[in-house]
């Protein structure tokens, strides 16, 4: 028969693990703008950090064989902060979304595209190859997702349900830099084109390959800037990581893009779609670049 000390002693132990699970990640601080739902606590946190080629996901997500596959995203430069919350037991989980929806809405954010079940594709791609957030892994169809731009923020939320009935909410905050600064400075790229013979630039195509209007209209100011300097045979060349067939014909499409953006500029450059296969060190896997071509001797 249990004594009243060792009762007393598990009650006490347990209320001390509750309250040490119900306070924030160390350094984790929400983001600013967007309170989170109520009593809800930080258990993973990224602080701000310059994420170049960040990928706002704007599509369901799946896997093919060992590859993720995104519907559709952009890729933007911007400072992002990643915040996952639990919320206390017993929530419902159409209380969180709910709260989300709204918090959206009373902000005038634009929904960019939104779901919710299994319409958004696998949970384990989101939570694993989206996020990197093992806790949001949970059935498909207990999740829900909302991509929205507030302001000059992009927001990605995405509310879980998992088997064990914990409701998980997680932020994607990323603030977008100025569209002056989506570009390197045409000296720099003309430098680079000089010195090794390509130029990377900060115009990043989204997974499937697509440009924006924002892109197209930075790689026609660019070309304008560069002037005499773009003068000589170039190819601009995209890459794209995944399967290669795939990834390849992406590609092609991309770099068609980039090269009647730069047109518009009034540059000449021949389209090349290099999918995975020119991998370059401290780059990103989805690029554009602008090459001269190596001459004979």
């Amino acid at each position: 028969m249990l004594t009243a000390r060792v009762v007393c002693t598990g009650v006490l132990a347990l209320a001390t693990a509750l309250a040490e699970a119900a306070q924030d990640a160390e350094g984790a601080a929400d983001v600013e703008g967007i309170e989170r739902f109520p009593e809800s606590w930080i258990v993973a946190y990224v602080p701000p950090t310059l994420a170049r080629g960040y990928e706002f996901v704007t599509g369901r997500v799946d896997r093919s064989q060992r590859d993720r596959r995104i519907d559709s995203s952009r890729r933007v430069n911007a400072q992002l902060v990643r915040v996952t919350y639990r919320a206390p037991n017993g929530t419902r989980y159409e209380d969180v979304v709910a709260y989300y929806q709204s918090l959206v809405a009373e902000q005038d954010g634009e929904i960019v595209f939104t779901c919710q079940g299994r319409a958004c594709g696998r949970s384990t791609v989101w939570a694993n190859d989206v996020f990197g957030v093992k806790e949001l892994v949970a059935p498909d169809s207990a999740q829900f997702y909302l991509a929205a731009a507030i302001g000059d923020r992009l927001a990605a939320i995405y509310v879980v349900q998992r088997g064990n009935r914990r409701v998980y909410a997680h932020l994607d905050v990323a603030q977008m830099e100025r569209d002056a600064a989506q570009m390197a400075p045409a000296s720099d790229v003309a430098g680079s084109l000089l010195q090794q013979g390509f130029a990377v630039l900060r115009v990043l195509p989204a997974s499937d390959g697509a440009l924006d209007s924002t892109d197209m209209e930075a790689l026609a100011a660019l070309a304008r800037q560069l002037g005499a300097a773009a003068d000589q045979a170039l190819h601009v060349v995209c890459h794209l990581p995944g399967a290669a067939n795939v990834a390849l014909a992406r590609s092609r499409k991309c770099a068609e893009l980039a090269a009647a953006g730069l047109g518009e500029g009034g540059v000449e450059a021949a389209p090349f779609g290099a999918g995975p296969l020119l991998p370059r060190p401290n780059a990103p896997q989805a690029r554009l670049e602008l090459v001269v071509p190596s001459t004979p001797p």
